[in-house]
């Protein structure tokens, strides 16, 4: 069968084949076709009422990355691949050029290192090393302490969407701020603060246990309201079940 997507001409040749045979013979051309009745009635009533139609040609879609030069396709999703196809061969070549202002960079870059400075100038940062992508972590300086630090930009766009604002060293807690969030857990402080992940030693408070806490766990615990208990903590949810 020759269109089996059931296009405009299809469905014209259906019909003018279908008109023409003989009345004994429109059964032959339905199977023909592998088609019903009830279809090629379906599409007699739309060519009256005038709904079927040819569809209109699309306008082309202009492609930046073969020098401006309209793509006569008739397919939007075709060209749109074929597009992306000749980006991705020029960006590997480093003959794209940067995204944003259109300089030529290195291969397999998408923007330059000028046009990412300006937005990590934007988040607080002074870009020092060179951007590949949003996902390889970049050399850059914090403003506000001074101190280099790798960082990706997608962590970067996440931590702003949450309005946090600074590098690891600035949102750095102080002993004073674990010693509070340990202490609303029941929890005192007794071995050093590397980071919000690596546990702490602890003593708890009400019967006097050792309990190894993760401050992140804990503050993430208590910001929803949920207690911290532990395996080391038993005696403590047996006094508290039995009040």
């Amino acid at each position: 069968m020759p269109y089996r997507d059931h296009s405009y001409e299809f469905k014209i040749e259906v019909l003018d084949a279908y008109d023409a045979a003989a009345p004994g013979t429109k059964k032959d051309v339905l199977e023909q076709y592998s088609l019903y009745a009830t279809t090629v009635n379906r599409w007699r009533k739309a060519r009256e009422r005038g709904e079927l139609q040819p569809p209109t040609p699309r306008e082309p879609i202009r492609c930046v990355a073969v020098g401006g030069r309209c793509l006569r396709e008739a397919d939007e999703y075709r060209t749109l691949k074929l597009c992306r196809r000749h980006y991705y061969q020029l960006w590997r070549n480093g003959m794209a050029g940067c995204s944003r202002c259109g300089a030529y960079t290195e291969p397999n870059r998408r923007e330059c290192d000028t046009c990412m400075g300006l937005e990590f100038n934007t988040y607080g940062f002074d870009l020092i090393g060179t951007y590949v992508n949003t996902h390889t972590p970049v050399a850059v300086k914090c403003r506000e302490c001074e101190k280099p630090s790798p960082i990706r930009m997608h962590n970067l766009r996440e931590a702003q969407k949450r309005g946090t604002r600074g590098c690891s060293n600035c949102l750095r807690l102080t002993d004073d701020q674990v010693c509070e969030i340990l202490a609303q857990a029941g929890l005192r402080k007794v071995g050093p603060f590397v980071t919000t992940k690596v546990p702490v030693d602890c003593i708890c408070t009400r019967c006097n246990l050792p309990y190894h806490a993760r401050v992140g766990h804990i503050s993430h615990r208590l910001q929803r309201g949920l207690r911290v208990w532990a395996a080391s903590r038993a005696h403590c949810r047996q006094s508290e079940w039995s009040s």
